[in-house]
């Protein structure tokens, strides 16, 4: 199995501006290095941003090119999505490397991506580097325990992203 996929959103153009001028109804967060985000806030905030992406079954169509990445054909797996959040990278912002706990894989949307020098930077076991390409309207999906940063945005162009976290679940018969 690959490590990554990459999945592309479709009619992205159609929705792109739509999902960022609703993550800016959400009053400014900063949060340590990142400008704004709603990582930290009550989870259960409305999200119109979140009521978006199911409503125009992004996440939908995304939860359908996973399970063929997938490829399991030893049971029958259910894949939910957990925690979801977006981010918001100005000038000098970063994320330091990190991993993400109780879940399976890690996704990250790109909404706004001005230079691909900003994309995602992953260490796969023993560090190495996964090297992939990525642009604006694609979804990154890699393992939930691969180290991962944000570098620091060095332009004046922000980066913003939505990430979120997905689980596998074995479905009983």
């Amino acid at each position: 199995m690959n490590d990554i996929l990459i999945h592309t959103i479709k009619d992205f153009h159609l929705h792109k501006q739509k999902i960022i001028d609703l993550i800016y109804k959400i009053p400014q967060n900063p949060y340590e290095n990142i400008f704004h985000t709603d990582w930290n806030l009550p989870r259960g905030m409305r999200r119109e941003y979140l009521e978006y992406l199911n409503s125009t079954k992004i996440l939908k169509n995304f939860i359908k090119d996973f399970y063929k990445f997938l490829n399991i054909t030893l049971c029958k797996i259910d894949i939910k999505i957990g925690s979801i959040w977006f981010q918001v990278y100005k000038k000098n912002n970063y994320h330091d490397y990190h991993t993400h706990g109780e879940c399976n894989f890690t996704n990250v949307m790109y909404l706004k991506l001005p230079d691909a020098n900003l994309k995602t930077d992953i260490r796969g076991p023993g560090e190495r580097s996964i090297k992939y390409k990525i642009e604006e309207g694609q979804i990154l999906s890699f393992p939930s325990y691969f180290w991962h940063c944000s570098p620091i945005n060095k332009l004046d162009s922000e980066k913003i992203i939505v990430s979120f976290n997905t689980n596998l679940f074995t479905v009983q018969k």
